[in-house]
């Protein structure tokens, strides 16, 4: 039987490396336009020079791409204890492995790692690891890179129906460069703003009155709902301040999560895009 696989899904946005030769013309656009229309090339070149990544502890391999996704196997190096045919108890280098599935095309960027807490400790290990590898080759090109976890909008709606009429603020943060595709909101006039700045993050706050509760905060709010999807697929995140509790809660305790059978992604490379719509499509 098929082993079940479970992915926590990440946002990755591609930025200009910060270099002191490198200025922002905030009356006109960008002067790096041609290469932020080219980020994504640049990134699939590097990742497929990836098929054979080694590293002293970790290995690289590009088992399947079509379009622009990508599917990896990332290995962490471990010593495993073994007996013989002699009885004798011997040690041999193992390879255990997670997988990586990248969706590079502009309007998406998202990746998803697999878990597997006997390999890497947390899911979190691995992202630092692929932030560490993309860093250093997109770093040549002039380019940075930020992975940040993708929330589960359903959480978000739990979580403000569970405590509706108890909310003092929300605090909405939305990162870019995002693929704003979604019918206009009251957030693209707020959009264009930001846009015509270098700000990679923005926020939104909705706070009460002195002593008074926030009201509207439902799915019923369609200007609300956009902000929310917009937070969730740039790798944003929501605040909340609940009356009575001192502390916010954060949307970033909440991945997204994927689940697939194990076979599924040892399917043909033809079969990849489908798959990947089908299953990973946040």
């Amino acid at each position: 039987m098929s082993k079940e696989i479970v992915f926590s899904a990440y946002k990755f946005n591609l930025l200009p490396y910060e270099n002191k030769n490198l200025s922002f013309n905030f009356e006109g656009e960008d002067p790096d336009f041609t290469l932020k229309k080219d980020r994504n090339k640049v990134f699939s070149s590097i990742l497929l020079s990836l098929s054979t990544h080694k590293s002293d502890k970790n290995m690289f391999k590009l088992v399947d791409s079509e379009k622009e996704l990508y599917l990896f196997k990332i290995s962490n190096k471990k010593n495993a204890h073994i007996v013989d045919d002699n009885f004798e108890k011997t040690t041999i280098q193992s390879n255990p492995y997670v997988y990586i599935v990248v969706d590079n095309d502009p309007k998406s960027q998202f990746i998803f790692i697999s878990e597997a807490a006997e390999i890497f400790k947390t899911v979190n290990s691995t992202k630092n690891i692929l932030l560490a590898v993309f860093r250093r080759h997109l770093q040549l090109e002039i380019l940075n890179i930020e992975i940040t976890e993708v929330f589960d909008k359903k959480d978000f709606w739990k979580l403000a129906k569970d405590n509706e009429n108890k909310i003092n603020y929300i605090n909405i943060e939305v990162k870019k460069p995002n693929p704003f595709d979604k019918p206009k909101t009251m957030y693209e006039g707020f959009q264009n703003f930001a846009g015509k700045t270098n700000a990679y993050k923005s926020n939104i706050l909705l706070r009460a009155p002195e002593k008074g509760i926030l009201k509207g905060i439902n799915p019923k709010n369609k200007d609300l709902v956009s902000l929310v999807e917009q937070s969730s697929e740039s790798g944003g995140d929501i605040k909340i301040k609940i009356v009575n509790i001192r502390k916010q809660i954060s949307t970033n305790s909440s991945v997204k999560k994927v689940k697939i059978n194990e076979s599924d992604l040892d399917k043909n490379g033809d079969k990849l895009f489908n798959m990947y719509m089908e299953t990973f499509r946040v």
